[in-house]
C-alpha cells in the first residue's frame, strides 16, 4: 500500500493552496534607524514615509553640526538658506563694523556647515532606502542632477513619489491625474488610526504638489477669501501679491481639511459630519479650517462603543464549551424536518446529521482539527457539568451545563464568580454573570460563539471592570479574557522551569508584578475579589487610557524614557529632566519631550519612589495561646526534632522541624560553638516542655 491509498480522503475538503513568500522587511545597518526606511511595493511604505523622515531628520539634527536647518529642510522638503548680515549704513562706525564681521564670519561658517551636513544627509537617506527603491531611483531621469548635487532635499522628494507609487517613467499629465485620482479615493477604513489616516493623506498630498498639482486654488475659493480680506468685488484683479499668496495658502488649508473630513470613517464619525452639516444649515461654519483643526476635530470627538462596532467583522470565534439548548429547532420532540422524535439509542449528529453518534464525537470534527469535548472524560475537580444525560420532554439533552437558576438535575454548578479565567483560545471575552457587568446595553451587531456542543448567540454587551466590550453569554460557565486581549495591553511572561513563579504567568505593571493563579486544573485566573485582582485591571486601563492624545511615536519614546531613568538609577524626574537636558548622558536618544511625556502617561517611577520611601515601623506581633486537644497530646507524646544551621545573606539562623507536627522554630544564631548550639537546643526542648510534650533531637 502506497502513502497515497493510507490517507484518508475528506470529502468537500480542498487542498490548500500554497502560501506566497513574504517580503521580508528592509532594515538599515544604522543604530537608531534600523526600522526607519523607504520601501516600495505595498501601500504603507507611503505613511511609512512620513515617520521614516521624521526619524531621520531627528538623528540628522542630533548628530551633525547645524543639523536643525538641514533637519527643518528635509521635514519641510525646502532648501536651507542662510541670510547674510546686510553690511552697516555707516563704514565709519567702527562698534557696527566689527560686528558685522563677525556675523559675516559666522554665517560663512554655518553655510559651509550646512552644505557639508547636506551631503552626509544625503548619503544616509540613500542607505535607508531598500535595494529595489534604489534601483528605482537610479533609473531616473533626473538622477544624474540630483547625485551631482548631493541635494537630501530633491532625492526625498524623488523617494517620496516612488514610495506614493509615482513613477518617473510614466506621462506626466496622466501621472498627475492618477495621483490627483489617489487622493480623491484614499479614506481611512475602520481598523486605521487618526495618525496612520492623516499621515498617509499628507503624503499622497505631497506627491501631487511636488510633481504640479496644487489643491485649493479654485479661482472661486480664492475670490471670496481675498473679499473677505476686505479687497473690494471689483477690484479683485488688483490685489497684491501678498493678499494673493494669503488667500492661496488659507484656501489650500481648508480645501484639505475638508478632505480629511470627507475621507473619515463614516461609522465613527458620521454623526460628527451630520453635526457639522446642521450646523451650517442653522448658520454656524463650524467647519474646520485648517488640517490641524481637523486633525485636533477628529481624536476629540467622542464617538460611541457601538459605533465602534459597527465595522467590525462578524463575530466567530471560540471559548469555553457553551450550552447548546436542550431542543431543536422546530418545537416539540420531533425533528425540524417532520420527522419522529429523536431516539436516544440512535443519536443523529448535529453536525453531520448522520446516525450514530452524538456532535461531540463527529469525525468529521476531528478531521477539521476541532478537538472533540467529551465530558464523560472529566474529572469531578472540574466541577463544571453532570456527564449524565436527562431526558427533558422526550428528548435527550448532549451537554447539560449548570445554570443558575436551580431545579437541573445533575449539574454541580458554575466555575468560581470572581475568577476571570485567562483562555490562550478564546477569541472573544464572555461571562455569564450579569451582575458584574455594567453598563450593559444591547449590542448593535451580535456575536454567535462556537463550541462542541453547539453555538450560542451573545447579544449584550457590557464593561467588566476597566475592561471594555465583555459579551453577557448566560449559556456559558466561567468569566473569559482572552490571552491576546492583555498581551496587548501589558506585558505577559512564563517560564515553565524556574525563577520565583515556576510555571505560572506574571503580568508586568509600573504598580508591581501580577502573578496569575492557578486551579486545580491549571486554568490560570485572576482573583477579581483580590487586590492583584483589582491592580492588574484598573491599572491596565488607566495607562491605556492616559495614552490617548499620544503618537504612537510618542508612547514608545516615553518608555525608552522610562527604561533609561531605570538604568541610570531611578533619580527624581526632575533631576532625570536636568540630566537630559544638559546632556550628562553620553549616547541617550531620550529627549526632553519624552521625558515629560512618561510622568504623564506612567505617571512617577514608582521604583524610585519605593527606594527613597523612608521605611515604616513593622505591626508589632501577637502572640495566641490556643488549648491543646487531649487526643494530639496522645497521639504526640514523644516529638522528633531535626535542626541545623542555615544562613540567609551570610547570616546564620538555627532552624528546627518536629516531624509529624510540622512545628518549625527560627532562632538568629550569633555565635556557633558547641556550648551556644547546645544551649539553643535545650531551649527549643524547654518550648516542646511547656506543651507536655516530650521532644526528642534526631
Amino acid at each position: 500500500m502506497n502513502e497515497q491509498e493510507k490517507k484518508p480522503k475528506v470529502e468537500g475538503k480542498k487542498p490548500q493552496r500554497p502560501a506566497r513568500p513574504q517580503k521580508k522587511e528592509f532594515a538599515s545597518e544604522v543604530v537608531g534607524l534600523t526600522t526607519h526606511t523607504f520601501d516600495i511595493g505595498h501601500p504603507k511604505y507611503a505613511a511609512k514615509y512620513e515617520k521614516s523622515v521624521d526619524a531621520i531628520a531627528l538623528y540628522v539634527q542630533e548628530q551633525y553640526k547645524s543639523g536643525a536647518e538641514v533637519a527643518r529642510a528635509m521635514r519641510e522638503l525646502v532648501a536651507p538658506t542662510v541670510v547674510m548680515p546686510v553690511f552697516p549704513s555707516d563704514p565709519n562706525n567702527q562698534e557696527a563694523l566689527q560686528i558685522w564681521k563677525e556675523e559675516l564670519r559666522e554665517k560663512r561658517t554655518q553655510s559651509l556647515q550646512i552644505e557639508e551636513s547636506k551631503k552626509r544627509a544625503y548619503a544616509l537617506v540613500m542607505g535607508q532606502c531598500s535595494p529595489e527603491l534604489v534601483s528605482k531611483i537610479r533609473g531616473s531621469t533626473t538622477y544624474a542632477t540630483v547625485n551631482g548635487s548631493q541635494d537630501v532635499v530633491e532625492l526625498l522628494r524623488l523617494i517620496r513619489g516612488y514610495c506614493c507609487d509615482f513613477g518617473a517613467g510614466q506621462q506626466s499629465t496622466w501621472a498627475l491625474e492618477q495621483a490627483k485620482h489617489k487622493v480623491s479615493v484614499y479614506y481611512q477604513r475602520h481598523d486605521t488610526s487618526n495618525t496612520d489616516y492623516i499621515q498617509f493623506f499628507q503624503a499622497l498630498v505631497g506627491v501631487v504638489e511636488t510633481y504640479g498639482g496644487a489643491y485649493g486654488n479654485e479661482p472661486g475659493l480664492i475670490n471670496a477669501h481675498l473679499i473677505e480680506q476686505g479687497v473690494p468685488a471689483d477690484q479683485l484683479a488688483n490685489a497684491t501679491a501678498t493678499q494673493l499668496e494669503r488667500a492661496r495658502s488659507d484656501c489650500r488649508e481648508a480645501y484639505l481639511a475638508c478632505m480629511i473630513l470627507r475621507g473619515a470613517d463614516s461609522a465613527r464619525y458620521g454623526p460628527l459630519k451630520t453635526e457639522l452639516a446642521n450646523d451650517m444649515t442653522k448658520g454656524q461654519d463650524n467647519y474646520p479650517k485648517t488640517m490641524v483643526e481637523a486633525t485636533r476635530l477628529l481624536n476629540d470627538y467622542k464617538t460611541s462603543f457601538r459605533a465602534l462596532r459597527v465595522r467590525d467583522d462578524p463575530g466567530e470565534g471560540m471559548a469555553f464549551v457553551q450550552d447548546r439548548g436542550g431542543r431543536r429547532r422546530g418545537g416539540g420532540g420531533a425533528h425540524a424536518d417532520g420527522g419522529v422524535s429523536r431516539d436516544p439509542d440512535n443519536p443523529n449528529c448535529w453536525h453531520c446529521n448522520k446516525p450514530g453518534h452524538h456532535m461531540r464525537n463527529c469525525p468529521d470534527l476531528a478531521i477539521e482539527g476541532i478537538d472533540n469535548l467529551n465530558v464523560n472524560d472529566l474529572g469531578d475537580a472540574h466541577a463544571l457539568f453532570s456527564a449524565q444525560a436527562q431526558e427533558c420532554d422526550g428528548e435527550l439533552q448532549e451537554c447539560e451545563f449548570a445554570q443558575r437558576t436551580g431545579g437541573t438535575k445533575g449539574v454541580r454548578g458554575l466555575l468560581h464568580p470572581n475568577h476571570l479565567y485567562i483562555d490562550t483560545c478564546a477569541s472573544y471575552a464572555s461571562t455569564p454573570h450579569r451582575h458584574l457587568l455594567k453598563d450593559l446595553k444591547e449590542a448593535d451587531r451580535g456575536l454567535i460563539g462556537h463550541s462542541n456542543c453547539g453555538s450560542t448567540t451573545m447579544t449584550k454587551i457590557g464593561n467588566l471592570g476597566n475592561i471594555e466590550g465583555i459579551w453577557l453569554n448566560e449559556s456559558g460557565i466561567a468569566n473569559i479574557v482572552p490571552l491576546e486581549v492583555i498581551s496587548k495591553l501589558w506585558r505577559i511572561t512564563y517560564d515553565s522551569h524556574g525563577g520565583m513563579n515556576k510555571g505560572h504567568f506574571v503580568i508586568h505593571t509600573d504598580q508591581g508584578n501580577i502573578v496569575v493563579k492557578k486551579n486545580d486544573k491549571g486554568m490560570p485566573y485572576i482573583d477579581l475579589a483580590g487586590v492583584d485582582g483589582e491592580i492588574a485591571l484598573d491599572f491596565v486601563q488607566t495607562v491605556r487610557g492616559n495614552m490617548e492624545g499620544f503618537t504612537r511615536r510618542e508612547v514608545e519614546e516615553a518608555r525608552a524614557a522610562r527604561e533609561a531613568q531605570g538604568m541610570v538609577g531611578h533619580p527624581t524626574d526632575r533631576d532625570f529632566l536636568g540630566m537630559v537636558r544638559a546632556n550628562y548622558i553620553m549616547n541617550c536618544p531620550v529627549t526632553e519631550s519624552a521625558v515629560k511625556n512618561a510622568n504623564l502617561i506612567f505617571g512617577p517611577d514608582l521604583a524610585g519612589v519605593r527606594g527613597r520611601t523612608v521605611r515604616r515601623p513593622p505591626e508589632a506581633v501577637r502572640t495566641d495561646f490556643v488549648h491543646i486537644p487531649r487526643i494530639f497530646l496522645d497521639r504526640h507524646r514523644v516529638v522528633v526534632l531535626t535542626a541545623d544551621v542555615m544562613f540567609v545573606n551570610g547570616v546564620p539562623f538555627l532552624v528546627s522541624l518536629a516531624r509529624g507536627l510540622n512545628l518549625v522554630t527560627c532562632e538568629f544564631l550569633p555565635v556557633r560553638t558547641a556550648k551556644s548550639l547546645a544551649s539553643r537546643i535545650d531551649q527549643i526542648k524547654h518550648l516542646y516542655g511547656r506543651g507536655a510534650l516530650q521532644s526528642v533531637l534526631s
